[in-house]
């Protein structure tokens, strides 16, 4: 029967649609800094000389600005939504909850290092395929969780019945 609940799960998972996630990668974020550094120019002082402050403080805030909004974009529950559909994200996110709470953090890094693939411009298909295998593994981690529980909670209710009869 779990077999069964375990390929039923996975095929309405490998079924949704794939989506690339949208474009967001070095070469974006180049061409928006130009246009931010002209609207949002910023200086420290008087005396701060402009090529500095344009070199320091607007590049590196913009390019990391663009840079966590690129990456936070792989996050985004409605994309993932879109990829992996509801029971996916559900699992997706069970999955993370199970590697953060058994402090599995070879994979909590991995986990947290795929979208900075595509920001690269290395692989960017490989985030809706490795989201539909998280989720499918989430699947998988939450009916036999559910098995031991049960098995966990039956034979602890056996030795109570075994001890008060004795």
């Amino acid at each position: 029967m779990r077999v069964l609940i375990i390929l039923f799960i996975a095929s309405l998972i490998i079924t949704k649609s794939v989506s690339k996630p949208p474009v967001c990668d070095v070469r974006t974020s180049k061409q928006a800094l130009l246009p931010r550094t002209h609207f949002e120019q910023t200086i420290d002082g008087r005396g701060q000389p402009v090529l500095v402050t344009r070199f320091f403080h607007n590049k590196i805030g913009f390019l990391g600005s663009e840079f966590g909004r690129c990456y936070f974009n792989i996050f985004d529950l409605n994309y993932l939504a879109k990829n992996i559909g509801l029971v996916g994200l559900i699992f997706w996110l069970y999955f993370l909850y199970q590697i953060v709470n058994m402090r599995k953090w070879l994979l909590v890094s991995m986990f947290l290092l795929i979208p900075l693939l595509p920001f690269f411009d290395l692989f960017p298909i490989i985030i809706p395929y490795s989201y539909k295998i998280i989720a499918i593994t989430g699947g998988i981690l939450f009916i036999f969780a559910r098995k031991k529980t049960v098995e966990s909670d039956s034979t602890d209710e056996c030795e109570r019945i075994h001890t008060f009869e004795d």
